[in-house]
């Protein structure tokens, strides 16, 4: 018959044993849920950011295309009627 000392010898390899395993499906388990919170994170601030980005520069581009055409259109009818509009000495 196997002593006290061999039963709990055999009894504490298993315990760690046991133990490893736990801690590496643990720590796995843990590390794969981070990863997939970061990447979600990511991919959520990145595409707020795009969307932002895009539409301000969307916004400023045809605000300044807007203002300078009418601009110009307002200048060239301005001085179309003044052209026109002056009497021939």
């Amino acid at each position: 018959m196997p002593s006290d000392r061999m039963i709990r010898g055999i009894l504490f390899l298993a315990c760690q044993s046991v133990s490893q395993s736990v801690s590496q499906s643990v720590s796995q388990s843990v590390s794969q849920s981070v990863r997939s919170v970061s990447q979600s994170v990511s991919q959520s601030v990145s595409q707020s950011v795009s969307q932002s980005v895009s539409q301000s520069v969307s916004q400023s581009v045809s605000q300044s295309v807007s203002q300078s055409v009418s601009q110009s259109v307002s200048q060239s009818v301005s001085q179309s009627c003044v052209c026109v509009c002056v009497p021939k000495l």
